[in-house]
């Protein structure tokens, strides 16, 4: 449920979300704030762990592309009238999936096209991993576009009790990204939620992972 208040507390247009379980999917479909909102997979047909797209934008088209993955993991697509095209990712998780996830990056790319575009997630790497390799140049990422000195981990062992209880030694990662195609979507703000434990509950965070929350402005 906290996860759910916190999203509904800052009401964005999308909402990308990796790592859906049955469970929570059907939690999310009950909340009444939801119902705004166009799913990118019904909540019948969640699976486990699978990527989820929520879009209170009219006239929106979800798409979901398979990639090669010993994990399952897919690209999931919406498509808006505007021509930009959001996608969200779980990257091949654990350190020694490194080319995997180069090529699961290398195989995402071509679904952008032309449009005006945004990839988020969890990329499963930090800065200055291999995988930065395999971002194009038109693709900027949008926290160190606007955050150029400071680190920003999305994955923090020393501050999350959540995230430490899942790692087996210390981290401060920048796992999560949102990157954007086209000098045309400027970003206006991008910061981090979810870094407080939930009120009462000293060793429970909304989330292992911290997320982001990122304004886009079209000029």
């Amino acid at each position: 449920m906290a996860l759910c208040e916190l999203l509904d507390s800052e009401s964005p247009d999308v909402i990308a979300l990796q790592e859906v379980t049955p469970a929570f999917g059907a939690i999310l479909h009950k909340q009444s704030w939801t119902r705004q909102y166009q799913w990118s997979t019904s909540v019948d047909e969640l699976t486990d762990y699978c990527n989820l797209l929520l879009c209170r934008l009219p006239n929106a088209t979800f798409e979901r592309t398979r990639l090669w993955s010993y994990q399952g993991r897919h690209l999931d697509l919406v498509y808006l009238d505007s021509g930009i095209a959001i996608g969200t990712v779980h990257l091949e998780s654990r350190g020694h999936n490194s080319e995997i996830r180069g090529t699961q990056l290398s195989d995402i790319f071509p679904n952008f096209g032309q449009s005006l575009a945004l990839l988020m997630g969890d990329f499963n790497f930090d800065d200055g991993s291999d995988e930065e390799a395999f971002r194009p140049e038109s693709f900027r990422d949008a926290w160190t576009e606007m955050h150029s000195a400071e680190s920003g981990p999305t994955f923090d062992t020393s501050s999350n009790l959540m995230a430490r209880s899942q790692s087996s030694r210390e981290k401060q990662v920048r796992y999560d990204r949102i990157w954007a195609k086209s000098s045309k979507l400027q970003v206006a703000a991008i910061r981090r939620i979810g870094l407080d434990p939930i009120p009462g509950h000293s060793r429970l965070w909304p989330s292992d992972h911290f997320g982001l929350v990122a304004e886009f402005a079209l000029p």
